[in-house]
């Protein structure tokens, strides 16, 4: 099977989707990853690196205000997100998905090298630092 013919997509491998970072990962964390991913989709996978999210674009996409910054820091525990551009006044900070390439370098896959034992580490001090961050196994139905 392949890509969806003129349909943006980002390639996720079965080693990702099973890591512990991402296993770990609070659900405003997945929110955030997934809102970086469609940037990337929408700039047609050219210009991971400089791929931009605003406190307004994220909020709207379900992460509360105070919960951003913790966010990012999270995901980069996590190896997933790198800020390349750390975003003042009127200029938003830039990102790059560590999973992929950026159109100079190979992906760097730090998330990789987050053991079971650090991923649980890391998802308890994000879950201590921020409003009511849950995991997903968390939630209640």
């Amino acid at each position: 099977m392949k890509p969806p013919h003129g349909e943006p997509w980002v390639w996720l491998t079965l080693e990702f989707l099973r890591s512990p970072a991402l296993r770990s990962c609070s659900i405003y964390a997945r929110r955030l990853l997934d809102f970086v991913q469609a940037e990337h989709c929408l700039h047609g996978g050219q210009e991971n690196g400089q791929l931009m999210a605003t406190y307004t674009q994220l909020k709207e996409y379900g992460i509360s205000k105070k919960s951003i910054r913790p966010t990012i820091h999270e995901l980069g525990q996590f190896g997933f997100l790198e800020v390349p551009f750390r975003g003042y006044r009127d200029r938003p900070s830039t990102y790059r998905l560590c999973h992929l390439p950026t159109p100079n370098t190979r992906p760097t896959n730090e998330w990789q090298k987050v053991s079971v034992a650090e991923a649980e580490a890391i998802s308890e001090a994000a879950n201590q630092s921020a409003d009511i961050r849950a995991r997903p196994d968390q939630i209640e139905e």
